[in-house]
This record gives C-alpha cells, sequence and structure tokens, in this order.
C-alpha cells in the first residue's frame, strides 16, 4: 500500500485521507460489479472502461497491487485481448476486496476522535 502517496495526495491532511479513502469505499462495490457485468455480455470495451475507473479509485486510495492489475485489464482490453483480460478478472476481485479490507480499517481509525 502506498501509504506514502495517499498523504502527498491529501497534503498529510487526515481529513483529506479520510475523503479519499471514503470515496474509494463508497465506489469500488460498483466498478466491480460493472466488470462482472461487462465480462457476462462479453463487452471488451465496457470491461476497459470499468478496469480503467478501478485504476483510477485504487492508485488515489494508494493500492500498488490491485491498481498494477487492473491497468494490465484496461490494457488487454485495448489490444483486443479480452480473454486475456477477463482471465485476470479473479486475481483483481481477491486483491481489491482485501485492499478494501485495510482501507476500511484505517478509515474506521480516522474516523475516530482524536484524544
Amino acid at each position: 500500500w502506498d501509504v506514502n502517496g495517499l498523504l502527498d495526495r491529501s497534503g498529510n491532511s487526515p481529513r483529506r485521507c479520510l475523503l479519499i479513502l471514503s470515496a474509494f469505499l463508497g465506489g469500488y462495490e460498483g466498478i466491480l460489479k460493472e466488470i462482472q457485468e461487462s465480462k457476462a455480455v462479453a463487452d471488451p470495451t465496457k470491461l476497459g472502461s470499468a478496469s480503467h475507473s478501478l485504476k483510477g479509485v485504487l492508485l488515489e486510495a494508494g493500492s500498488t497491487k490491485a491498481s498494477k492489475i487492473a491497468a494490465l485489464m484496461e490494457q488487454l482490453c485495448k489490444e483486443g485481448k479480452k480473454d486475456a483480460a477477463e482471465a485476470l478478472w479473479p486475481e483483481l476481485e481477491e486483491e481489491t476486496i482485501l485492499f478494501s479490507k485495510v482501507v476500511s480499517e484505517v478509515h474506521q481509525e480516522l474516523s475516530q476522535p482524536m484524544q
């Protein structure tokens, strides 16, 4: 997890970090659903677009591994390699969910009143 990058993007502000993490937590599940739907209808354009969106929210929140997988999925779609892109789905889904659990824990910590 690129915590330093997250801190840089937030200007070292815990409040801004919280906003970035809140945006991730509020959006990633919908994008995962878009990816599943685009796979179901075999739409490589939609799959590439959804992968791009997921890559963006993952990068903003500081993901390293999952964002790289999403970027590769997006690139494969652009190259017309839909089957190869779809083959990355299980790993991307797993890494995104694992990352979301870490983000959720950090989000909870940042949400607590300072003592």
